[in-house]
């Protein structure tokens, strides 16, 4: 009788201890994702944490834009247009196919105009406008919609805009917003029937 108590004690032990384990792998396992998501809710007061943005740094903005598909996010968290530009761009992905939105802080590489940042402009040049000294610059908030290495789309409707607060609230008016999240919504489709025309070999 103890013998057989010891071994349901065993037994029970060894299955907490699995389960402590499957928690633990869930918990890290999301970690990164969950950071980011929160991280990016701390940056864009606007966006909740239940978001699909993923940080990345220029040399990964690079590589998805030569090899991958994606969409990828190009602000800074000081730009007052980003801030309502993130939260609806989120708005109108969340409950799409697509699993993530690449954000790239694009403020440090800009300012310096690093390789990277003028790699980046090189990609993506035929979408840019040009500065005063007539090169090509990526102005904030913009949206690069990439599938397989090339760029279908690309928004910076609000870059342009003048950059006061009462300027920003007038301008995202319900209309606008509708008219944002459709184009939003038909860029991202283009990458997501995409995916499936090239997992499946065919389209």
């Amino acid at each position: 009788m103890k013998l057989n108590n010891k071994k349901n004690l065993v037994f029970l032990l060894v299955g907490i201890i699995v389960v402590i384990i499957v928690v633990l792998i869930l918990i890290f396992g999301n970690k990164d994702k969950n950071n980011d998501a929160s991280n990016f809710s701390n940056e864009y007061k606007n966006v909740p944490i239940n978001n699909k943005f993923k940080y990345i740094n220029a040399k990964e903005a690079i590589d998805i834009l030569q090899n991958e598909s994606g969409i990828i996010f190009m602000g800074y968290k000081e730009c007052v247009w980003c801030q309502d530009y993130a939260k609806y761009l989120n708005e109108a992905i969340i409950d799409s196919d697509v699993e993530e939105i690449y954000y790239l802080d694009i403020y440090k590489d800009r300012k310096k105009k690093s390789k990277e940042y003028e790699k980046i402009v090189k990609i993506i040049s035929d979408r840019l406008p040009y500065d005063e000294e007539g090169n090509h610059q990526i102005l904030v908030p913009s949206t690069v919609f990439v599938s397989s290495g090339i760029v279908i789309n690309y928004d910076d409707e609000t870059s342009y805009v003048n950059s006061s607060m009462n300027d920003k609230k007038a301008y995202w008016t319900d209309n606008n917003i509708k008219s944002f999240k459709e184009k939003i919504n038909n860029y991202s489709k283009n990458i997501e029937v995409d995916s499936v025309c090239k997992e499946n070999s065919g389209c």
